[in-house]
């Protein structure tokens, strides 16, 4: 090597104020090089034919002020350890907002030479790229694009913070998913709706509604224009379990479910299983959808949004208590429509008065000695309506959660969990010298723990325990007519169940990854009345190839808990049961496959998915029962087998000028309801249609962007006609007129259409400010359709006959302006 002229180049600043330490002794130049650079941090390349070139240390962090060129260093940065003939390395590193200190998920990271990956919810990003010369850029909403020159000699780390701009990019990714998640995700049936996407549908009155939203998902409806809930695949709204951090909530509406019941801005994620249901959920045999409350726990500075509308106003704060350690997220929200009811011409709600608000409260604590996090969850709702100080109905939510996780090792995390939940509801009627009142709850208290382990390598492996107290009461009744009284109270009902649940998570191949496990139930009622349950659950993704997949689920559940009810949606006076001597758990079986593939670089995604289920221990009424305090109101049901069927289409296109998805679905779903005694049987014995079955259901958001600060958002809904009991024929009977009814659900309601549009003009443009604000004014129900929300049939007092009526909760364009901050 002495022989050699080598070109050492470096920057002089580098080395300025730097020395080393070598021992005595005879080195090769490389070895030199190696030993006595690495003690101030230092590196260096050969470059053929005789260049050595320095290099500085394989990790780089670097934090970008604003006001610096998005380059953070002149010419290339050089990253990770020299390899002589490495064709290729990782990259990998993590997000951090320069601000907050949050992690920023779903930001882009991309190269030039086509690799790319979306930061995760912890802000990681991984790269696999050649070895050499790289341009990497970083884009995200929100957040300043970056491009940094790299030259990458092997496996390296480069973390970076951000700044926040408000200049909005051309291109960049809104999702905390993958690029590919709708095809890696090996869960059947599963569906993940982020908050940009729920702000985009047009919300009634300018009330951004999470609950509501679902619906514009393939295979999820309403039963009405206010109807509560949602109902999926076929089934009706109280068979789905809606949990908040993993405590349940019983009734998913305000208002008599114009509005949903939890405030947006309190929301964190969204994730809903409609096919195949991971083993740690039970308790319902719909589907599951599970949210989650922020917590703020990297907050370094009190942050905040909120809105302003013609019905509801809210706020929602994010305060660190101890900065890195802990804070507190809270949400107020509260509704004030008696101005618009006092302003419409009839007179019945006129003179009504309706009150709803809800809070929402989280506390977060992560204890750095030993890993862990403690999470504590509480939430309150109350909703209040009164007509004409005749009749008043009052619902309250009330929960508590308490979650605790723990990382024992690297790859072994502990969970635990504790939640207190209750449903209130009243009702009274007093007119005329008539009198009637009802108080009624339902309530549990569930304590749960799992292990996660990844120990396994391409296995992750859960395995858990739940334990519920279920308590129901339905209903402290009073009556007066006259001046006869009558008082009562159901019998308080208690059981208990106690799960054991395991799923695995793992791949059998480079294409094949499948989800296995059960949950096995035991439930007690009574010392006498037990129920043991063993339900199996399996999904399998085939990955086709990078841009498609095919998914085969099956999933069995089991319901304990019941809802009577004679209408299609929850509504505030509906009759809780427990599974008894009398009513059995209902237990549902559901196999899907599905077939999905993506175009345009993951931009645009595209899924059919065929789905079919059974449903035993159906629960429905006899004919002509009497449900409103009615002791033994046990004996008024019926239980049957049901079916549900169909085929759901789903297009969606990601980013771009114009973006948003069409869904449309093919949905059966039939009942057969066999009593004691073929009189009791309905319908002759035969299958008919229930409340949800809906043949056709198209949902259709389309998202313009005309400038950076100007979009529109176009929503279209369109359902065939819900079933309805339609009389066939009427006779008199002592001078009345009675409608005769031959079979249960043998007619339809009008197909139901409705399109909203909402324009939103988003805040300035400018780099510093303390205050976004953003305007939305929306016009729901754009042509003034006047949508059936039920058919129901009278006496005509001048014929004698009986007449069909048809009942409009909105039969004309309702507009709303809104006004939303964030600080």
């Amino acid at each position: 090597e002495s022989e050699t002229n080598f070109n050492f180049k470096f920057k002089e600043n580098w080395l300025e104020g730097k020395f080393v330490n070598v021992k005595k002794g005879e080195y090769t130049l490389f070895n030199f090089l190696s030993s006595s650079l690495s003690q101030i941090n230092y590196d260096f390349l050969f470059i053929e034919p005789n260049n050595l070139v320095l290099l500085k240390s394989a990790t780089i962090d670097f934090t970008f002020d604003k006001d610096r060129d998005a380059q953070p260093a002149d010419g290339p940065i050089a990253l990770g350890k020299i390899d002589i003939g490495l064709d290729s390395a990782i990259l990998k590193g993590k997000l951090i907002s320069a601000e907050t200190g949050d992690p920023i998920n779903g930001a882009l990271v991309s190269s030039k030479s086509g690799s790319k990956d979306i930061t995760d919810r912890n802000g990681n990003y991984y790269l696999n790229l050649p070895a050499g010369y790289h341009l990497i850029s970083y884009q995200a909403l929100g957040i300043s694009n970056l491009d940094v020159e790299i030259i990458l000699n092997g496996d390296a780390k480069l973390n970076i913070n951000l700044y926040r701009d408000f200049v909005q990019l051309d291109e960049v990714s809104v999702s905390a998913r993958r690029l590919d998640e709708n095809l890696s995700d090996n869960t059947a049936g599963s569906e993940r709706i982020t908050l940009e996407e729920v702000e985009k549908i047009p919300p009634f009155l300018g009330e951004t509604d999470v609950i509501k939203s679902l619906s514009s998902l393939p295979g999820v409806g309403t039963s009405g224009e206010t109807s509560a809930g949602f109902n999926v695949r076929g089934s009706g709204g109280s068979e789905n379990l809606i949990l908040l951090d993993d405590a349940i909530i019983y009734n998913g509406g305000h208002l008599f479910g114009l509005f949903g019941a939890i405030n947006s801005d309190a929301i964190q994620s969204i994730s809903l299983f409609k096919g195949t249901v991971p083993p740690k959920y039970g308790g319902r045999t719909s589907s599951v959808l599970q949210m989650e409350l922020k917590d703020g726990a990297k907050a370094k500075k009190i942050r905040g949004n909120g809105g302003v509308g013609l019905i509801t106003s809210r706020i929602s704060l994010e305060t660190p208590v101890f900065e890195e350690v802990s804070s507190l997220s809270t949400s107020v929200r509260a509704a004030y429509p008696n101005y618009m009811l006092n302003g419409i011409s009839n007179r019945d709600l006129r003179t009504s008065s309706s009150f709803f608000g809800d809070i929402s409260l989280a506390y977060k604590h992560k204890f750095r000695k030993d890993n862990s996090y403690l999470k504590l969850s509480a939430y309150k709702s109350r909703d209040v309506f009164d007509i004409r100080d005749e009749v008043g109905l009052g619902y309250d939510n009330n929960l508590v959660a308490l979650n605790y996780g723990k990382n024992i090792t690297k790859n072994l995390f502990l969970q635990a969990h504790y939640s207190y939940s209750k449903y209130a509801y009243n009702f009274k009627e007093d007119a005329d010298n008539q009198r009637f009142n009802l108080d009624a709850f339902v309530q549990n208290q569930k304590l749960s723990t799992s292990v996660q382990s990844t120990i396994f390598g391409n296995q992750d492996v859960e395995v858990g325990l739940e334990g519920v107290i279920y308590g129901v009461n339905s209903g402290d009744v009073f009556e007066k007519e006259g001046n006869e009284e009558n008082s009562f109270t159901f019998t308080f009902q208690q059981a208990y169940s106690f799960s054991v649940f395991l799923s695995d998570r793992f791949t059998i191949s480079q294409n094949i990854d499948i989800l296995a496990g059960f949950r096995s139930t035991y439930f007690s009622a009574q010392v006498d009345e037990h129920q043991f349950g063993f339900d199996p659950r399996a999904s399998i993704n085939y990955r086709v190839n990078k841009r498609s997949s095919i998914k085969l689920g099956y999933n069995r559940s089991r319901q304990f808990l019941h809802l009577l009810s004679n209408t299609s949606s929850i509504t505030p006076i509906d009759i809780w049961r427990l599974s008894n001597d009398n009513i059995n758990p209902s237990v549902a079986h559901q196999i899907s496959l599905g077939l999905f593939k993506n175009f345009n670089s993951n931009n645009v995604e595209t899924s059919v998915e065929a789905f079919y289920k059974r449903s035993d221990n159906f629960l429905d009424f006899k004919n002509g029962a009497n449900l409103l305090g009615n002791e033994e109101i046990d004996e008024e049901v019926i239980q049957g087998e049901a079916r549900a069927y169909g085929v759901e289409f789903f297009v969606k296109r990601k980013i771009g000028k114009v973006n948003g998805w069409v869904s449309y679905t093919f949905l059966r779903s039939f009942e057969r309801l066999l009593g004691d005694t073929p009189s009791e049987d309905v319908n002759g014995g035969n299958y008919f249609p229930t409340f949800f079955d809906q043949p056709h259901n198209i949902n259709a958001l389309a998202n313009i962007n005309f400038t950076r600060r100007f979009n529109i958002s176009l929503n279209f809904v369109y359902n065939s006609g819900r079933p309805i009991t339609y009389p066939n024929s009427y006779y008199r009977l002592n001078g009345a007129v009675i409608a005769n009814y031959p079979d249960r659900n043998n007619g339809r309601i009008p197909d139901y259409h409705r399109l909203d549009l909402s324009l939103n003009l988003k805040s300035s443009l400018r780099r510093e400010k303390k205050l976004e604000a953003n305007w939305s004014l929306i016009i729901y129900n754009v042509y003034g359709r006047r949508n059936a929300y039920s058919v129901f049939f009278r006496t005509n007092q001048n014929s004698s006959e009986i007449d069909a009526s048809r009942l409009s909760i909105i039969g004309s364009p309702v507009p709303a302006l809104s006004y939303n901050f964030k600080f």
